[in-house]
């Protein structure tokens, strides 16, 4: 899985309308996890002043091709509107959700 989501990133690369993900893709750790049972199977946070996207291969598995771009794209947007910074002590639970909305 960890080399879908590489190839998936040198997409992100050489495709202009892309590169403002790869730009934040470049810099993050990739960690695999068992992700709970509500998961899709990717995640990020940040972790010692890191990004880190964590994934569950097993979760992802039951995903195209095609739709792992736009789960990539889906985590990348909590880095890039701040959803760590702007989550400020709520419950993480309820915060995620409402931060996907």
């Amino acid at each position: 899985m960890k080399e879908k989501l590489e190839k998936t990133i040198t997409k992100f690369i050489l495709e202009p309308k892309t590169q403002f993900f790869a730009h934040f893709l470049l810099q993050c750790e990739m960690k695999e996890e068992k992700m709970s049972d509500d998961s899709c199977g990717a995640g990020i946070m940040v972790e010692n002043t890191r990004i880190v996207l964590i994934y569950d291969p097993k979760k992802l598995k039951k995903y195209s091709d095609d739709d792992l771009p736009y789960i990539l794209e889906h985590e990348i947007m909590h880095v890039a509107l701040n959803h760590f910074g702007r989550e400020a002590g709520r419950k993480h639970d309820v915060w995620n959700i409402a931060t996907d909305m």
